[in-house]
């Protein structure tokens, strides 16, 4: 068959897979030099390469030509007034050959000749005029189109064009004006002209041809064709004008700007909405450094009128979801200036749009902006010092530096009066005087209160986020936030009137008026990161965190402003509850939440137990909860020891973080616990008696200065051990007495009286003559911070061993002893007078700033010299102004009560911790580890002693002479009796928690009247009394009263007197 034939003639598929390999090895051997084909490809590349060359010869040959006709050209015309053709024809000639970098004269010329026709009184001068020409009108537009794209390159070519002149380095004021007279000399022309092109609506022509019968028609249709060729361009011209406006910002004037940020914000209105233009706009004109405050006003009205960033800030709309989206890409400082600009254009002029779904819009593109910020941050190192963000690992840009106080200033707008009414509704935010702080939520319903809680957490979410990215503004940020609003405790009362969510768990224990939120969150711990209202409590307890230091006790207990006692004791009663929940409660549970819930617990946890400490410590100072308040009723006292016993994370972490829900007297006996165990586990503590521990000896005349040789030098766990101690007296002698444990305690009280001793110069004392580390101690002593450590150990052991002293600390510096941070309300117990001046700047009325003339800054005198100590970073150029007046008073009063005296204090507590712990302490708070020191401030109880004392060598509670010495210490004085304690126990207070803790008991035994110490078997029925010159002696290493069996109550007081009243020592015994 032909077909069959010629298809054997072709060839099968061997053949041409022969002739596709044959094919591809000609091909390798042209490629190669020197092969067959070789010469004719390189041939072709030469010829290639050649008419490359000759087009690019030809082209640049032609280009030069026209740039030279159009020279001639328009130095021909360009004085005259041209036609609106005759312009086109030069606009399109000059479109051909345009190039930024080698035509910027003859764009400046261009733009000067086109603004001077359109400035013409006659329309046919005018370069639009060409426009209502039916033969020119398409021409024209696509015209206009180009040549404002060849303005978008033009800008978009700035740093190449301006390279020479930016890189000169820093340079002086008058530099940078001469600077900024040239770049407005360039700019400047091709600015106007795009403002003249941009409003058609101006145009002088367009009006005359209104007063025509056709005139409105033709008009239109100009304004469309215009609008339609500035839309088309619109992107590329704003993105060129944010690059323009971004780089030379610093030396643009006042004109240049706001003649870019009126082009740009003209042409995003052109383009109805587009997401791909307002990001430019924003990212672009909007993050020039505090721009608002440097245009004109009319421009900075310009802007807010036409408001394109806030007009697509509803709550849910996709415009807004794209731009959150794109800001992630931003620096942080373009996005800090762009978070202060919007800030600026909503509430630095004229009210806002109160428009609830724009506010909110416009809250989640600030909460962005901000976490954006925020996570910039993290990673990096922090060696460098942002006046905006803290430490960071990059400072201020050199273009950021000038205009920081204003950024500043715009961003703290988010927290002004009009922002806060505005972002909460008036319904939330009170201003500052109304009471009572909830009234305008009385009437609200459930619906109405759960509306205005998911608007509000919004918001707060945007402020979390600011506290978070602007570290050094949170002292000024709170303080607007906290004390000069009522948004706190509006909050509060917020949160207590939202229902639990359905299904939530009635929770024991909690506020009548807040268990609706606490059985929400409670119900909600595996998945609190998705809880919508975290933010909104977060956003309360930091503003709660910062009033509780600030707030003295006048505003608190007697104005009840901003929150009131009741206010407090229910927050107190809700934090509480909570906490433990999330302590105790959450653990317990079979699955343990990951990543962000487990973030989001800790980040609540960690706020909540910040102000349950405050509010304690508030509290320890000036009760406004009852004392059954603080401990949780539904904790079990046997199952708490129980799981302390098996060393259950749960209840050692309790125990370390919220002790106070645990009656005070189990405090006490875990700590002696604790200190039972490690003295059991102690290395030599089980070696015989007399041998064990360490050995010294100390002259009464230098106690202080033998100790402090002899156990300075001894590691912890051989101070935490026996301490013997023989006294030397004056005559060089060694005194006589056994020390099981009482030398010691008078030598541990002897040295701490010396220390402690004003006269001495490490310490000083308060009006009310309670003791401080002196500010001055370095006069004392050079050594005087090793004192200060060996005074802490010698105080860490005193509490080890349990010995009482008689020791009135300054409730500031027992604060410290715990690493706590003191606030205002402790600095009366310091300086009365500074309180008092301190109190009278919170509530001046008057010019804060001028009449007052205060810095950040504190005068204070050392050796004779007068120096200035910053309150703040540079605190000595900042005016204390009515805004951050109590930033002042909360910096000043953290100065004299933590900072001044931070190195003696340190010193202390470092020794203080290496006899006890610093997690034993904490078990306790300020006032309650003063009754640990010093014991019970009350009357010692005869009666609590006499059922806790025993009897020995004949006596019993029967004896005449024992019934004889109860009478008489019944009788006694408050002093007298501290004497006869200190008599025979070495202190004069009575054992914390009663006398039944005196270890070993008191006792009393009978000694001889001749002198001996045999018990007298007459003792036992009475008998044996008579006249003898002995004296009643102890040994309080047991706490031994040897009393003879005197023969009258009469006698027995004379000399029980007068050997309480000797303190001659231990030869007495």
């Amino acid at each position: 068959m032909p077909f069959l034939e010629d298809g054997a003639k072709r060839g099968g598929p061997s053949d041409a897979v022969a002739k596709a390999r044959a094919a591809r090895q000609a091909r390798a051997a042209g490629n190669r030099i020197g092969g067959p084909l070789g010469d004719e490809r390189k041939l072709e590349a030469s010829n290639a390469l050649q008419q490359m060359a000759r087009q690019f010869v030809v082209k640049r040959h032609e280009l030069s030509l026209l740039r030279s006709e159009w020279d001639s050209c328009h130095a021909r015309n360009g004085a005259g007034a041209l036609t609106s053709g005759q312009q086109l024809v030069l606009t399109n000639w000059f479109l051909r050959f345009f190039d930024p970098i080698h035509d910027e004269a003859r764009m400046l010329a261009l733009a000067r000749l086109l603004s001077m026709g359109m400035d013409q009184d006659k329309a046919e001068h005018m370069f639009a005029h060409a426009a209502i020409c039916p033969a020119l009108a398409l021409r024209w537009t696509d015209t206009l189109r180009r040549l404002l794209l060849a303005v978008a390159t033009f800008f978009d070519s700035t740093p190449t064009l301006c390279a020479a002149a930016l890189d000169a380095g820093v340079r002086t004021s008058a530099a940078t004006a001469e600077l900024r007279k040239q770049f407005s000399a360039r700019f400047g022309p091709v600015l106007r002209l795009c403002l003249i092109l941009g409003d058609p609506d101006v145009w002088k022509f367009v009006a005359h041809l209104q007063a025509s019968p056709m005139g409105p028609s033709v008009s239109q249709a100009v304004v469309i064709m215009a609008n339609s060729a500035c839309s088309s361009a619109a992107q590329p011209l704003v993105s060129s004008l944010g690059t323009f406006s971004r780089v030379l910002h610093c030396y643009l004037d006042v004109a240049l700007l706001g003649a870019a940020a009126t082009v740009a914000v003209r042409a995003v209105q052109k383009a109805q909405a587009d997401v791909h233009l307002i990001a430019a706009f924003a990212f672009g004109i909007l993050s020039v450094p505090a721009l608002t405050s440097r245009l004109a006003a009319p421009s900075v009205e310009r802007l807010r009128r036409n408001n394109v960033v806030w007009s697509v800030c509803t709550e849910s709309g996709p415009l807004l979801a794209s731009l959150i989206e794109r800001s992630t890409a931003m620096d942080p400082d373009s996005a800090l200036c762009l978070c202060g600009n919007l800030l600026a254009l909503g509430f630095g002029g004229r009210p806002a749009p109160e428009d609830a779904r724009q506010m909110l819009g416009a809250a989640r593109l600030l909460e962005a902006l901000l976490s954006m910020v925020v996570s910039s941050g993290k990673g990096g190192g922090s060696s460098c010092f942002h006046q905006l963000r803290g430490w960071s690992a990059a400072p201020p840009s050199v273009e950021l530096r000038p205009y920081l106080q204003y950024v500043q200033e715009q961003l703290l707008l988010l927290w002004s009066p009009a922002a806060l009414r505005l972002f909460y509704t008036d319904e939330l935010f009170v201003a500052v005087g109304t009471r009572p702080p909830d009234s305008k939520l009385t009437g609200l319903g459930t619906s109405e209160v759960q509306h205005l809680a998911a608007r509000a957490q919004l918001v707060a979410a945007a402020h979390m986020a600011a506290l978070r990215a602007l570290q050094p503004l949170r002292p000024s940020v709170l303080a607007r936030l906290s004390y000069s609003s009522h948004l706190v405790p509006c909050v509060w009362s917020l949160l207590r009137k939202l229902p639990p969510r359905a299904g939530a768990n009635k929770s024991a224990g909690a506020s009548a008026r807040a268990s609706g939120v606490l059985e929400r969150l409670q119900s909600n711990f595996a998945q609190l990161h998705e809880e919508p209202l975290l933010p909104l409590l977060a956003l309360m307890l930091e503003g709660v965190a910062y009033l509780l230091p600030v707030l003295d006790d006048h505003e608190l207990f007697d104005e009840k402003h901003p929150m009131s006692p009741q206010d407090l004791a229910e927050l107190s009663s809700f934090c509480n509850q909570l906490a433990f929940s999330l302590a105790w409660d959450l653990p317990s549970t079979s699955s343990a939440p990951r990543g962000s819930a487990s973030e989001a617990q800790k980040s609540l946890r960690e706020s909540l137990l910040r102000v349950l400490t405050l509010l304690k410590d508030r509290d320890s100072r000036r009760a406004f909860c009852a004392p059954e308040a603080w401990l949780v009723q539904r904790l079990p006292a046997a199952l708490l020891k129980r799981e302390l016993a098996d060393k259950k994370p749960r209840a050692r972490n309790l125990l370390s973080s919220m002790p106070w829900t645990i009656p005070f007297s189990e405090r006490v006996n875990i700590f002696r616990d604790l200190v039972r165990r490690e003295k059991e586990s102690l290395p030599g503590e089980q070696m015989l008696e007399h041998v064990k521990g360490l050995h010294i000896k100390v002259r009464r005349s230098s106690i202080l200065e033998d100790g402090y040789i002899q156990l300075s030098t001894q590691n912890a766990e051989q101070l935490k051990g026996t301490v013997r101690v023989e006294f030397v007296s004056e005559l060089g002698l060694a005194e006589a007495g056994i020390d099981r444990y009482g030398v010691f305690k008078e030598f541990l009280e002897e040295v701490i009286a010396r220390a402690f001793d004003v006269n001495r110069g490490l310490f000083a004392h308060t009006p009310a003559q309670r003791i401080y580390p002196s500010t001055t101690s370095m006069m004392a002593d050079p050594n005087h911070i090793r004192l200060f450590e060996f005074v802490g150990r010698m105080l860490g052991k005193a509490l080890y061993e349990g010995i009482v002293l008689d020791l009135p600390l300054a409730d500031f510096f027992v604060a410290k002893l715990l690493g706590k941070h003191n606030s205002l309300d402790e600095l009366p117990s310091l300086d009365e007078q500074l309180f008092a001046s301190l109190l009278m700047l919170k509530r001046y009325d008057g010019d804060v700033e001028n009449d007052l003339c205060l810095n950040f800054v504190v005068d204070e005198e050392a050796f004779g010299e007068r120096r200035q100590v910053e309150l703040r970073e540079m605190g000595s150029t900042i005016p204390v102004t009515r805004d951050n007046r109590i930033e002042y008073v909360h910096l000043m009063a953290d100065y004299r009560l933590n900072k001044q005296i931070a190195e003696q204090s340190k010193a202390v507590v470092m020794g203080l911790n290496e006899v006890v712990p610093a997690g034993w302490l904490r078990l306790f708070s300020t006032p309650e580890l003063q009754r640990l020191i010093g014991g019970d401030d009350v009357a010692i109880d005869v009666t609590d002693l006499k059922k806790h004392t025993r009897y020995a060598g004949g006596y019993h509670e029967m004896s005449p002479t024992v019934r004889d010495l109860w009478a008489v210490l019944t009788e006694l004085s408050r002093e007298d009796l501290a004497l006869f304690l200190k008599f025979v126990t070495s202190c004069s207070k009575p054992p914390l928690l009663g006398f039944q803790h005196l270890n070993p008991q008191f006792t009393v035994q009978c000694v001889s009247a001749d002198g001996g110490d045999t018990p007298s078997v007459l003792a036992f029925f009475g008998m044996g009394r008579k006249e003898t010159g002995r004296l009643p002696t102890s040994a309080t290493c047991f706490n031994l009263l040897k009393l003879p069996n005197f023969k009258s109550k009469k006698i027995l007081r004379e000399k029980l007197l007068y050997a309480i009243r000797s303190a001659a020592g231990f030869e007495l015994s």
